[in-house]
C-alpha cells in the first residue's frame, strides 16, 4: 500500500503550496476591488486602479518578447514538427493574476505554423501559462509552458 502513502503526502504538499497560492492571489484581487470601489472605475482617476492596469501591461509586454526557445514550451512545439516558426504569442491582460510577493501568472495563447515535407503547412494554435517575478520593477519571466495534447486527438 505504499502509491497510496505517496500520493497522501503529495496531495498534503500540494494542498498547502496551493492554499498558500491563493492567500496570495486573494489578496491582490481584493486591493483591486478595493481600488476600484474606493475610486473611480476610470484608471486616470484611480491611481490605484491605473498602477495595477501598468503593472499587468507590463507582464504582457514581456510575455510577448521573452525568447521562447530557452522554455520548457520550445520542447513541447519543437517535438511537433522539424520546422516549427512561433507567429505570434497573444496574452490576456485582463487574467494575470499577481501576488503580494510579486511573483504573477496567466494564461497565453501560442500560434505556430508547423512545416511538414511534401510542403504541408498547418497553423495550429496552443493554449499554455506563463510565470515569473517581478525584479527590480522590471517583470521576470520564468516559465512558460504549453499543452500541446490537442495536437495528438
Amino acid at each position: 500500500m505504499s502509491g497510496h502513502s505517496k500520493w497522501h503526502n503529495i496531495k498534503l504538499k500540494k494542498g498547502k503550496v496551493d492554499a498558500q497560492r491563493g492567500a496570495l492571489f486573494t489578496k491582490l484581487s481584493k486591493e483591486l476591488i478595493l481600488a476600484a470601489k474606493g475610486g473611480s472605475p476610470d484608471p486616470e482617476a484611480n491611481y490605484r486602479l491605473k498602477m495595477a492596469v501598468e503593472k499587468a501591461r507590463a507582464i504582457a509586454a514581456a510575455v510577448r518578447t521573452v525568447e521562447l526557445s530557452t522554455t520548457e514550451a520550445w520542447s513541447d512545439l519543437d517535438m511537433l514538427s522539424s520546422n516549427t516558426h512561433i507567429e505570434a504569442i497573444e496574452v490576456f491582460e485582463d487574467e494575470i493574476r499577481q501576488a503580494g510577493d510579486g511573483k504573477f501568472e496567466g494564461p497565453i495563447n501560442i500560434h505556430v505554423t508547423l512545416q511538414y515535407p511534401e510542403n504541408v503547412t498547418i497553423s495550429e494554435t496552443f493554449p499554455g501559462r506563463f510565470e515569473g517575478d517581478w525584479k527590480s520593477d522590471c517583470p521576470s519571466i520564468e516559465k512558460v509552458a504549453v499543452d500541446t495534447s490537442s495536437f495528438y486527438s
